[in-house]
């Protein structure tokens, strides 16, 4: 009958919902492991760190010939840097998404 496909429906709808909440709560507590474990710096410590080398490679005498061991770290560091905090970035706003659509989905559904 048509009652026991809409009452079949909501409760798949309830399941599908319960391993949604699971998975996202799983990718989560990944995600904070990740950036404890593999990140040099926490995000405030990775832009003070960007600071710093972004400062340093502006001094007019930053560029002096004498200093190009020092010009290629800064240049290195700044990029390898600028990349992790871009990727940092990318991840915290995927994850962001995600919450969000989660809870446009249990809205929707209840």
């Amino acid at each position: 009958s048509n009652n026991e496909r809409e009452s079949s429906k909501s409760m798949n709808s309830v399941i599908d919902l319960t391993a949604l909440r699971k998975l996202f709560s799983q990718a989560s507590i990944l995600h904070d492991k990740n950036l404890v474990s593999s990140s040099i710096f926490s995000p405030n410590q990775l832009q003070s760190r960007l600071t710093d080398l972004e400062t340093e490679s502006s001094d007019p005498t930053f560029w002096d010939a004498s200093n190009s061991k020092r010009n290629n770290e800064v240049i290195s560091d700044l990029a390898r840097y600028g990349k992790l905090k871009q990727e940092m970035e990318l991840w915290s706003k995927l994850r962001m998404d995600a919450a969000g659509a989660l809870e446009l989905l249990e809205e929707l559904l209840s």
